[in-house]
């Protein structure tokens, strides 16, 4: 089990139980305050350092060997490389489709995402997305029933022209079950069923929508508080401001 972003055994860290610490991983900041090993892997999308095409850093090097900070024997450095081989890696979200053609034409038209991996009875979209036949998915079932049209779910796309898309979603024939609305946020989107009843969302990016609020003349901290989230969140998205 992955216990820390650098490789640090919290089961044996003397200072979780006085702190009732659960682990980085399970907390936005640690007791202790801010730690870039933490906030790098974080920003990057990574489970743990070990899977940082820079492992080892200078910084998680420094870290590893310094007893003020953990273990100090490098023992960390090794449990990261045991947990690149016991870490799984994303590779697609499955859909089940009845017709394969008509489900790739659909996604690769309306929403530009080629098939960049031809399987046979399954199809890999890039983004991540693979397409998998209604009657070969049920066999590897075992023969269980797979159904269509749940709402438990849905692919999430953004655009920068929201209204243009909605355009040629509509030009295109597409379902729309939900048209384009405003969220409590600030966002704008549209819902949509693709050939075999899957929901798909489409909104507008939320770069865009900072970047609304901002010209509509609220501050960071003022837009944070619209849109629900923390400042920094913003910031992302407004360079060369900083939070009044």
């Amino acid at each position: 089990m992955i216990q820390s972003r650098c490789g640090l055994c919290c089961d044996a860290c003397a200072y979780r139980e006085p702190n009732r610490c659960p682990g980085c991983t399970r907390q936005p900041r640690p007791f202790w305050g801010d730690c870039p090993l933490k906030t790098c892997a974080e920003r990057r999308g990574l489970a743990h350092c070990g899977l940082c095409p820079d492992f080892p850093c200078r910084t998680l090097s420094r870290f590893a060997y310094d007893t003020e900070h953990g273990e100090g024997d490098g023992s960390r450095l090794e449990r990261c490389r045991r947990w690149v081989g016991t870490t799984p890696r994303l590779r697609a979200c499955l859909l089940v489709v009845e017709d394969l053609d008509r489900a790739a034409a659909f996604y690769g038209e309306l929403l530009g995402l080629p098939v960049v991996e031809d399987a046979g009875g399954n199809l890999t979209l890039a983004g991540g997305i693979a397409l998998q036949q209604r009657r070969a998915w049920q066999s590897l079932l075992g023969g269980a029933e797979s159904r269509f049209g749940h709402n438990a779910g849905e692919l999430y796309f953004e655009v920068e022209d929201l209204d243009g898309f909605a355009a040629a979603a509509a030009a295109y024939g597409a379902r729309v079950f939900q048209p384009v609305h405003a969220f409590p946020w600030g966002q704008r989107g549209l819902r949509l069923r693709d050939p075999d009843d899957h929901l798909v969302e489409v909104a507008e990016s939320m770069g865009t929508v900072v970047r609304r609020h901002r010209e509509a003349g609220l501050t960071l901290a003022e837009i944070a508080r619209r849109m629900g989230v923390a400042p920094d969140y913003v910031a992302r998205y407004l360079p060369g401001e900083e939070e009044a």
